[in-house]
């Protein structure tokens, strides 16, 4: 018998039905009376439902840990070189201005070496009031690329960037040994406080990475500190007065980890949280958010729908130690006829409830570059009987039992399909719906809470691993690059799950992201994306939305955020 589940409106009704609802905190209270001392103003706090918490504030040195992409409070108290309020905009944060080539701090050599010149803010303080300087990014840079406790790098800045300096407080200079288009945005990652960590990194740097520091102890850059993290429960945080941006709106910010999605909203609709906010595969999911967008007809609260710029991905296995059956992705023609026979407008509707554009590459329908490289996706329409011409040119064919079955081996054609917990396991049962009725044997598979850091686990699986969350940038980061593909040798590392491989692709890449010129970057890109979709690297889903919950008074947050608090200096409430 399944678990009973209750939807929003029975947890709302219940909690009514209790008196909960009636006691939320924001409830007016009696005014003093004539002769009564004015009571002090109550203090401003945001209180934020998330459904996610991360293992640690900053992640540098959690080897399996997922994406940070989730990790929303990360974004209240700390900050790096660069700020990202909304998707695809970039803006100086702790640093006073981007490295320009115009102004001399993005300098390319004859030699083909260049460097990045980046010039810090004078009035940025750590939490504990310690001065920010280049010596802390410098350490980070050290640190950070450490193997013994952070594994091998495998992105552009750990291949390109070969040294770094810090010639004064305020500068710090990144040296690369070859050009890169991203540059002016890239920095070490997420900074580490050196007057903190340096001496337990030089006495016994392997207990680094559990220092309270970046977790119950972390001592950031952003506008609110951390008063208090009660594991499982909530993370306090109080306004930091020496920000330098200036003196934030609240005074302070308070998240509460809710794992159940209905409770989540509940939160929100019952007053006990101004906000309950989404990102990457859990928290609010779409339909509970327009149910609340009903219920609140006629207030002022909002129900706000952001497109994160990221799409959902089904990532094949490619490994022939770990593919099954052996050989089916190596065919291009099993690979398209797999795609051919997912209905993807359908599975939009129920993902999106068609408010998202239908995804047929990592580029957006509305990108700025789309109509430059439109005609260079290759698109795959719903089509079953295509789909089964496809499968018989590959060597597949329908059994007695209605399965394909290979014809060279009598290998049935049983694809295991991964999902990681969340929307995972929709997505699952509506792929698995229609590949059966193409003749694949589909195994939809949910990857145990316990096991969703492990990374080699989901490197080694046998079929597809969905629902991964990836945009442009990870692409042009090197999403399906051959050195991004996780192994024991980076200790799973990389973000190349599916381990494709494609030099004339990899070439393509590295010459994108080394082409500083946009007309000779162009032809590239054209290439790229074509090579991509022709081959079905990897397959499509839909374009994400995050639903966000607002109550009325909220103000701030952004429509395009790069991540539900990627702003938050700029959150405030009445």
């Amino acid at each position: 018998m399944k678990a009973f589940r209750p939807s929003a409106g029975i947890l709302i009704s219940l909690l009514m039905a209790i008196g909960i609802v009636g006691c939320a905190p924001n409830a007016a209270t009696t005014s003093p009376g004539a002769g009564q001392s004015q009571a002090p103003a109550a203090k401003k706090i945001l209180v934020i439902a998330d459904s996610y918490e991360p293992p640690a504030i900053t992640q540098t040195f959690i080897n399996n840990a997922p994406s940070s992409a989730g990790n929303n409070i990360m974004r209240i108290v700390h900050e790096g070189l660069v700020y990202t309020p909304e998707f695809q905009v970039n803006e100086p944060g702790l640093a006073s201005e981007l490295p320009s080539i115009d102004r001399g701090t993005w300098r390319i050599n004859a030699d083909g070496t260049m460097e990045t010149t980046w010039h810090l803010r004078p009035n940025a303080k750590w939490h504990d009031g310690h001065q920010f300087t280049s010596d802390d990014l410098a350490f980070t840079y050290k640190a950070g690329r450490d193997p013994e406790i952070a594994g091998t790098g495998v992105s552009a800045s750990d291949r390109l960037i070969d040294s770094v300096s810090a010639p004064d407080p305020l500068t710090f200079v990144m040296h690369w040994n070859a050009p890169f288009v991203d540059a002016a945005i890239t920095g070490v990652g997420p900074i580490l406080p050196k007057h903190l960590a340096e001496d337990l990194y030089l006495k016994d740097k392997l207990t680094l990475p559990g220092n309270p520091v970046f977790a119950s102890g972390f001592v950031g850059l952003g506008p609110y500190r951390l008063a208090q993290w009660e594991r499982g429960s909530h993370f306090e945080t109080v306004r930091f007065d020496e920000y330098y941006r200036g003196r934030p709106a609240l005074d302070g910010i308070t998240v509460r980890f809710v794992s159940d999605p209905n409770v989540l909203v509940v939160q929100v609709l019952s007053g006990f949280a101004d906000a309950a906010i989404s990102s990457s595969s859990s928290g609010v999911s779409l339909d509970q958010a327009l149910e609340a967008k009903k219920r609140w007809e006629g207030t002022s609260n909002q129900v706000l729908l952001t497109r994160s710029g990221l799409a959902v991905w089904a990532e094949a296995q490619y490994r022939a130690e770990y593919a099954r059956p052996v050989g089916t992705m190596d065919s291009l023609q099993v690979r398209r006829a797999l795609l051919q026979s997912i209905n993807l407008p359908a599975l939009n509707d129920v993902m999106t409830f068609g408010l998202a554009p239908q995804v047929d590459s990592y580029f957006l329908p509305d990108e700025p570059a789309r109509p430059t490289v439109e005609s260079h996706i290759v698109k795959y329409p719903y089509d079953p009987a295509r789909a089964a011409q496809l499968f018989n040119e590959a060597g597949w064919s329908r059994g007695t039992d209605g399965i394909l079955t290979r014809q060279t081996d009598g290998q049935k054609l049983a694809l295991d399909f991964w999902v990681r917990a969340g929307s995972g396991e929709k997505v699952a049962s509506i792929v698995a719906d229609d590949w059966t009725r193409a003749g694949v044997a589909a195994n939809p598979y949910v990857i145990p809470a316990a096991l969703r850091t492990d990374r080699e686990y989901e490197a080694k699986r046998s079929g597809f691993l969905c629902c991964v969350r990836v945009g442009l940038s990870s692409f042009y980061g090197g999403k399906l690059h051959q050195r991004q593909i996780n192994s024991e040798a980076t200790r799973w590392q990389g973000i190349n799950y599916g381990g494709y491989t494609n030099p004339r692709a990899d070439s393509l890449l590295d010459q994108i992201n080394s082409t500083m010129d946009p007309k000779a970057r162009l032809p590239l890109e054209q290439q790229l994306v074509n090579l991509y979709t022709s081959e079905v690297a990897i397959l499509p889903m839909w374009w994400e939305i995050w639903p966000q919950l607002l109550v009325q008074g909220v103000k701030g947050p952004r429509v395009n955020a790069a991540a539900p608090t990627g702003n938050i200096f700029e959150w405030t409430k009445e």
